[in-house]
């Protein structure tokens, strides 16, 4: 490795073991970038080192087909798909790695319900996505946990 091949990271906030690699670990970068991303570690070499950055796209559109709920409006999923690559702007706090190469990825709601000051842009949300990003499914909470959503949602997987 050569410094020109270190990945910069910033704010990680989830981690997870891969359970088929033992040398393997994933980690996820909280909201301090536009273009979210988890990445993948290697604990066998010494230091352990940073291999590679995977950005969470939505190339298609599953993300974009979530039904708006409550004060979250399409006007606010549109703001978290980035409209020049489908990359997405959301805020992860965990990542879990299921063993067949997919990843669940737990996306922090944004707002209260009834806070004029903090009001809901976002619903807490669980992606699961693929070993390349590509989000596959995304898994909203009940609707009687929406109705009473309140900041600092979901914080890990």
């Amino acid at each position: 490795w050569t410094k020109d091949s270190y990945i910069p990271f910033a704010a990680l906030s989830g981690l997870s073991n891969d359970p088929k690699k033992p040398n393997i670990l994933y980690t996820i970068e909280d909201s301090a970038y536009i273009k979210s991303r988890f990445f993948t570690i290697d604990t066998g070499k010494a230091p352990a080192l940073m291999t590679k950055a995977t950005r969470i796209v939505d190339s298609n559109g599953v993300f974009a087909g979530v039904s708006p709920y409550g004060d979250f409006s399409v006007e606010d999923l549109e703001a978290m798909i980035n409209s020049d690559d489908d990359t997405v702007n959301i805020d992860p706090e965990g990542i879990a790695a299921d063993g067949t190469g997919n990843f669940y990825i737990a996306h922090e709601g944004r707002g209260t319900v009834g806070d004029e000051d903090r009001p809901v842009e976002s619903l807490n949300f669980i992606l699961k996505v693929d070993t390349n990003g590509v989000i596959l499914d995304v898994i909203t909470l009940p609707d009687e946990l929406n109705d009473i959503q309140v900041r600092y949602g979901l914080e890990g997987i």
